[in-house]
């Protein structure tokens, strides 16, 4: 895996490098990243502004959306499902009222749970995290909002080599599989 974030890196830093691309073609570029090669090209753009509301930088033609990195230190980008759309805009909303993580997911599941958050059953996101570029890593979460232990035969601690089961039995609940 070492191969393929070197790989991810380089093809950005190539990409966006002395070809004269602009801040927003760099920002397109570094967003994509964390997609499958065959994605990328048609997978929309956003950024937040200031205020959080989305500002579309490219605009999709497959039914991918990707986050462009902000301007704090390190690097985070995703891409989700479209049918993730609903979600994340609820978690942007929690998370700028000063929920964490771990404190939207009761409210998540009760809204997922009454249909007022519209959730399918399982969705795909890709990111790539870390304090630097060099340094991110890649990885894939399974959305299975509500999932449990039980319901997945998964371990709920974090494991550095094997899929696991974040936030079980949550709104948020999600397997993660790490990229290392």
């Amino acid at each position: 895996m070492k191969n393929y974030r070197r790989m991810m890196i380089i093809s950005f830093l190539v990409a966006t490098s002395a070809f004269g691309q602009s801040t927003t073609d760099q920002r397109i570029a570094e967003a994509v990243l964390p997609l499958p090669d065959a994605l990328k090209a048609g997978a929309a753009v956003i950024a937040y502004d200031e205020d959080g509301e989305p500002d579309v930088l490219r605009k999709g033609t497959n039914d991918w959306i990707c986050e462009a990195d902000d301007p704090a230190p390190g690097i985070f980008v995703r891409c989700h499902h479209v049918d993730l759309k609903p979600f994340r805009k609820r978690q942007r909303e929690l998370l700028d009222k000063g929920f964490t993580g771990e404190s939207m997911g009761p409210i998540l599941a009760d809204e997922i749970r009454s249909g007022d958050l519209e959730m399918p059953d399982y969705s795909v996101e890709f990111f790539l995290r870390g304090d630097s570029r060099m340094g991110a890593l890649p990885w894939t979460v399974v959305w299975i909002p509500l999932a449990t232990a039980e319901s997945t035969g998964l371990l709920t601690e974090p494991d550095a080599y094997r899929p696991w089961l974040m936030r079980a039995g949550q709104g948020n609940a999600h397997i993660m599989f790490p990229g290392k």
